[in-house]
């Protein structure tokens, strides 16, 4: 009985409609999570920018009857941010009196680019020499992601298939601190010739070393 007793003191005290005292919400199920996708360029998640998205939601009403409404959702997209990347709007999908509304979860998709491969932080363009240029050097133009004016670079004799050259700070912003930046890593190829006539070879066989 003691023991009984000392049970029923220590015991915390439940209100009877406990459960109808958490909220609204606090016995219903989830709404399965809403994905959509957001595709932005490069120079756009390069810069950041702000997107306003319309969406449209069921409202349940008296008599469970529905209302459509619209909204909008405001995306702060932050420079460096890649590809991936995941936003959430807590609670903004169908309102209804069986559920807890859905979360609206938008991942970012980086499209791709026409001139430049992303890598990280780091931008990669891919450069192909003609074999005179790759052998006596040569001036190329690198576009730049930021700038409708080019980089000039002189390339020095020699530049063997594979070779890579890194031009600093000319990447894309960083997501950690948007004043850094990634580099600009230039990959080489080189294109050689489908056929060379005797006289070619000839001159190629006085002109190059064996080894």
């Amino acid at each position: 009985k003691q023991w009984y007793q000392r049970r029923v003191r220590g015991a915390k005290k439940r209100p009877a409609f406990d459960n109808f005292c958490r909220g609204p919400f606090e016995n219903r199920p989830k709404d399965k999570e809403v994905i959509k996708e957001l595709a932005l360029t490069l120079e756009e998640l390069h810069t950041g920018l702000t997107k306003r998205i319309k969406i449209t939601k069921k409202i349940e009403s008296e008599r469970s009857k529905f209302r459509v409404v619209e909204r909008i959702l405001e995306i702060k997209v932050r420079p460096g941010w890649k590809d991936g990347t995941r936003i959430t709007f807590e609670r903004e999908g169908n309102v209804s009196s069986d559920a807890i509304p859905a979360d609206i979860v938008f991942i970012i998709r980086e499209k791709p680019h026409p001139v430049f491969e992303r890598v990280g932080d780091d931008l990669v363009y891919h450069v192909t020499l003609s074999l005179r240029s790759s052998l006596t050097g040569t001036d190329i133009s690198v576009p730049l992601i930021d700038s409708t004016s080019p980089l000039d670079v002189r390339l020095p004799p020699l530049v063997a298939p594979g070779t890579t050259k890194v031009i600093p700070c000319q990447g894309i912003r960083s997501q950690r601190d948007a004043a850094k930046r990634g580099d600009m890593i230039l990959k080489f190829a080189v294109s050689y010739p489908t056929s060379l006539s005797e006289t070619q070879i000839e001159a190629l066989q006085r002109i190059l070393p064996e080894e």
